[in-house]
């Protein structure tokens, strides 16, 4: 039987009473998910203007999730990586202590894949 990888989505929109951005975005969420085959139990969204860098209520409660989720939770989904911080570095720290302290990933959903290899620095393929 083969396992079940089960993943929390994440967005950061200008409006999440926009319902026609945040389902465009949710779409997008879930299309990800039917294509690699994983199960979405949970979403959390926040506005941009009061939230940055790691920092908004949404991604606390977020984390707070994942400690409780005892490692059954393989990844983080998100739109893309601009929603979450335009600066790299505090990206690759944030993506570092989410992999040692909760052994999860942040899956970017925008149809390219983010691998990085924090030894050598980043490639997107």
């Amino acid at each position: 039987m083969k396992e079940e990888k089960f993943a929390f989505g994440y967005m950061r929109v200008d409006n999440v009473h926009d319902d026609s951005v945040v389902n465009e975005k949710l779409k997008q969420l879930k299309d990800h998910c039917d294509i690699h085959k994983i199960e979405m139990p949970m979403i959390f969204a926040e506005n941009k203007a009061v939230s940055g860098n790691f920092t908004g209520n949404a991604w606390k409660d977020l984390e707070m999730t994942l400690a409780h989720a005892e490692g059954r939770v393989q990844s983080i989904i998100v739109n893309d990586r601009d929603s979450l911080t335009k600066d790299m570095g505090v990206y690759l720290l944030k993506e570092r202590e989410l992999k040692e302290k909760y052994g999860v990933t942040i899956d970017i959903a925008d149809g390219k894949s983010l691998k990085i290899d924090h030894s050598k620095g980043i490639s997107i393929n």
